[in-house]
């Protein structure tokens, strides 16, 4: 069970995320990993690490794979000891902004309103092995072969949120 106060402790470590996830290109992730637990659980579609130098090296590989990128927070629900935070990767190219990735994580918080579990969903498919000149264009045939319809992406897409 919940209380208000363990809620209330959620909110606030919530917050503190989302700050964090937002600053993590100026600051090298060093906000982000003091708002984790020192044994922290990390999983996305290419990563799965444990504990903050696991976290770090999975931050870092971000800015040298995706020079000149940033996360911007859309949107927060906390739930429980759960925050799920809708974010994008994006960078600036020409004047505008170009989302990379936009995926919901979820955080799993301790009683100190740390983050012991983080898992990011994101489509790996169109992120990364979409980019695979030969792969790509087979991943593109085969979703559109399984698929109800196919969308262009927020690039081609000005309606997109």
């Amino acid at each position: 069970m919940v209380t208000s106060t363990n809620e209330e402790t959620c909110r606030a470590a919530a917050a503190r995320v989302a700050a964090a996830i937002e600053s993590a290109h100026t600051d090298g992730a060093a906000a982000l990993l003091r708002c984790s637990a020192e044994n922290i659980y990390f999983e996305d579609p290419i990563s799965r690490v444990n504990g903050l130098s696991g976290l770090k090296r999975v931050m870092d590989h971000t800015w040298r794979a995706v020079p000149g990128s940033r996360f911007k927070v859309r949107e927060q629900a906390v739930v429980g000891n759960k925050a799920y935070t809708r974010w994008t990767l994006v960078r600036e190219e020409g004047g505008k902004e170009l989302r990379l990735i936009e995926a919901v994580g979820e955080s799993t918080l301790d009683e100190q309103g740390r983050i012991v579990r983080h898992v990011d969903y994101w489509d790996s498919v169109q992120v990364v092995y979409g980019r695979i000149p030969v792969l790509g264009r087979l991943l593109k045939r085969i979703r559109k072969a399984v698929g109800v319809g196919w969308e262009p992406d927020a690039s081609e897409n000005p309606h997109r949120a």
